[in-house]
């Protein structure tokens, strides 16, 4: 026939919904190799009626895997791992550039991890950060700085 498949490729799963009444949905994938570290990652922007995907990797740093969107589903950090050291970076709304604003040892004490990007821009960041117990904390990206005073929220 001359109906050609929609079908997303073997790999890919949904990522995340896009909240803005259109028809994308954010779909990734991420091959990995034999010791499980990343090897070909993908964040793609597709459109549930037609088919198409758009790739979102525009700039992406290398190694990485993990990616937190904003309200509008774009990617807002991203995480990229190799060996030991994780590194965080930021895109501004409207920048290309990815700028790294964090870097960490694998399980070192006093890291960080993006959990949530507000609509109204605010990053919010889970960690222990000197606490007994994980908490969530208010980032502000161009300041790099995580704010210890006061934890949003404690568990």
């Amino acid at each position: 026939t001359m109906t050609v498949s929609r079908l997303l490729p073997a790999g890919w799963q949904l990522h995340s919904t896009v909240d803005d009444g259109g028809s994308e949905i954010v779909v990734s994938r991420v091959a990995r190799d034999g010791v499980g570290d990343p090897t070909d990652v993908q964040l793609s922007r597709l459109d549930t009626v037609t088919g198409e995907r758009r790739s979102l990797n525009e700039g992406l740093p290398p190694d990485a895997w993990n990616w937190l969107l904003d309200a509008k589903g774009e990617p807002r950090l991203v995480a990229a791992e190799k060996g030991n050291q994780i590194r965080i970076h930021w895109r501004a709304p409207g920048a290309t550039a990815w700028e790294q604003i964090a870097q960490f040892e694998r399980f070192k004490d006093g890291n960080w991890w993006p959990w949530f990007v507000e609509p109204d821009g605010t990053v919010i960041v889970t960690g222990r950060l000197g606490r007994d117990t994980s908490a969530l904390y208010r980032l502000d990206p161009g300041t790099r700085q995580v704010d210890r005073r006061q934890p949003l929220l404690a568990v």
